[in-house]
């Protein structure tokens, strides 16, 4: 069976995704609403992280336990626990994908609310014809100009049919999109952002533990080191008296023959 591979993640950006610091104070975590849903994903990444880190920790100080065995055990849990985080991983997108599907078309409704009548269809697609034969850096700026007037028929053209109708790019639609919610309602609004902040915290930190725990126990060992073996070395016995004398005296002969040798090279 193939094994999914993740970018690697080193263990420091994990702890950072995991800092609970960061959730947005306007928030409250008990909130039965996607809030609730984010930060349950939040901690629970972090608890099993902690988890994962004492485990290795107890398994690498077990003397019985090889490299090879220590990374089997993390594998085998490994493989147990994070199809449950990527569960987790999962959910939170759906709910952060509810959220955007709702929150902006409650905000929307009265704004730009899409067109029924057959004069009100045409209207739009001239709208959407006339903004794309604008030069691209214009768009933007004439649906905010039009919207500033009282003029909605630019905004509604806009943001009830798909982006490539009007010519703007995602981001560009993104951007005209949050600009009339925040003018519509601006607490709705700030609400809407701590909770993208919220669900972006909570796919961080999952996405984090499962890349970092998914690439270490997948990693190929260091290669094993085999030191030569030592051969035992003979017990050092202490010099005699008579030995030391010997030994000086061999020494002192030697060193007098050569200083005799180099006396009749130099004559």
């Amino acid at each position: 069976m193939d094994v999914v591979t993740y970018d690697p993640i080193d263990e420091y950006a994990v702890e950072t995704r995991l800092e609970l610091g960061y959730w947005p104070q306007e928030l409250d975590p008990q909130d039965v609403a996607a809030p609730s849903t984010y930060h349950r994903a939040l901690t629970g990444a972090g608890e099993v992280f902690a988890f994962y880190r004492a485990l290795r920790r107890a398994l690498r100080d077990d003397p019985r336990l090889t490299p090879a065995g220590v990374q089997a055990e993390l594998k085998k849990w490994a493989e147990t626990n994070l199809p449950k985080l990527e569960k987790s991983l999962e959910d939170t997108r759906k709910t952060a994908a509810g959220v955007e599907a709702f929150l902006p078309k409650k905000l929307l409704e009265n704004v730009a609310p899409p067109a029924t009548e057959p004069a009100d269809l045409a209207l739009m697609q001239e709208v959407r014809s006339y903004l794309r034969g604008l030069p691209e850096e214009q768009r933007m700026d004439t649906v905010r100009q039009l919207a500033a007037k009282g003029d909605n028929s630019a905004l509604r053209a806009v943001l009830t049919a798909p982006a490539y109708l009007t010519g703007l790019d995602d981001t560009l639609l993104g951007h005209i999109r949050d600009n009339a919610m925040q003018a519509a309602d601006p607490d709705r609004f700030a609400k809407l952002e701590a909770c993208r902040k919220a669900a972006t915290l909570a796919e961080r930190a999952l996405d984090g533990v499962v890349r970092y725990i998914h690439t270490e126990v997948h990693a190929p060992l260091p290669p094993t080191v085999v030191q030569p073996a030592t051969r035992p070395q003979p017990p050092v016995v202490p010099l005699s008296d008579e030995a030391r004398e010997k030994i000086a005296s061999a020494f002192d002969t030697a060193m007098a023959a050569q200083a005799a040798s180099a006396g009749a090279q130099a004559a």
